[in-house]
């Protein structure tokens, strides 16, 4: 009778945990689905401006920017910017980001790392390090506030003129993929970001064209140099806007994948636990009513 009410008390845990997940799993879906109609939008601007920046900024060669053109020879000042999850429930996605960091990352060429991170699974990750130092943690990321936390790490960025800077994030190559990968946002290479934003645009049938774009064809209504001052904080910002909305798709995608096994596994492990509490019921019910048929005197 004990080990009946042992499996009873199983099947209604796992019954529950089957609810959660269930409404978790619901939940990633829709945000997802939600996430997956501003992409195409998303990308048309970041392309746009990633592209018009590079065009302008090689139509004017002379032009600097003190904090996306370092000059220093040495790394004597750089940034890692860490994209992790803020709650769990998403297989594998922060411990495989988190070694793809530490495999790829030459902490002995850093003398002085200042680290950021984002999601609190990233900062409790890089609080157990012993290399670097964290300057700045974003607890939470959602499709509500990349966007100021982008605009915020502009500013950050700006500010401290770091001689380099590293994302490290998730992307999703597909729905049912997300693979780690990091990406140098400064000092800016403009051959790798100009091939970037045309590999973007091709999905988009061509949105935007600057390759015919000559200095001599430009009128400039403005300063040239000013101009280029301006777009170039909105050129870091769109960079990092893009990849925070694209480590926000891959978390929704791992964590839907993840509940969906979790699910699905509760549901095999409800259905050994009936068959076996229902067979344990009813040997007890044939062994009551044996003895119960067995104390009735004969005649």
């Amino acid at each position: 009778m004990a080990h009946l009410i042992q499996l009873r008390q199983k099947i209604k845990s796992i019954q529950t945990t089957k609810k959660i997940t269930h409404a978790v799993r619901l939940v990633s879906m829709s945000l997802y689905a939600r996430m997956e109609k501003q992409d195409v939008p998303l990308k048309r601007y970041v392309t746009t401006m990633q592209q018009l920046f590079i065009r302008l900024s090689q139509c004017v060669s002379d032009w600097k920017s003190p904090f996306l053109l370092s000059e220093e020879a040495t790394n004597t000042n750089p940034l890692v910017i860490i994209i992790g999850t803020s709650k769990g429930l998403c297989g594998s996605l922060n411990s495989n980001l988190f070694r793809y960091f530490e495999s790829t990352f030459e902490f002995g060429d850093a003398k002085n790392l200042n680290i950021i991170t984002i999601g609190q699974k990233a900062t409790k990750f890089m609080k157990e390090q012993t290399r670097g130092t964290l300057i700045c943690s974003y607890a939470e990321l959602n499709s509500n506030n990349f966007i100021t936390i982008a605009d915020d790490l502009v500013v950050k960025l700006k500010v401290s003129q770091f001689s380099s800077v590293v994302m490290y994030s998730t992307e999703l190559k597909s729905f049912f993929v997300q693979k780690p990968f990091h990406t140098q946002i400064i000092p800016i290479n403009s051959m790798q970001a100009d091939r970037q934003a045309k590999i973007q645009d091709q999905t988009y049938d061509q949105i935007n064209d600057f390759d015919g774009l000559e200095e001599d064809s430009l009128i400039w209504e403005q300063d040239r140099y000013e101009l280029l001052d301006y777009l170039a904080p909105q050129y870091l910002q769109s960079m990092i806007m893009h990849i925070l909305f694209q480590a926000l798709r891959a978390e929704h995608a791992a964590r839907f994948l993840a509940m969906e096994n979790s699910t699905a596994n509760a549901e095999k492990y409800l259905e050994k636990l009936t068959l076996q509490y229902n067979k344990l019921r009813q040997s007890l019910i044939t062994r009551e009513v044996a003895e119960l048929c067995a104390s009735f005197p004969t005649r």
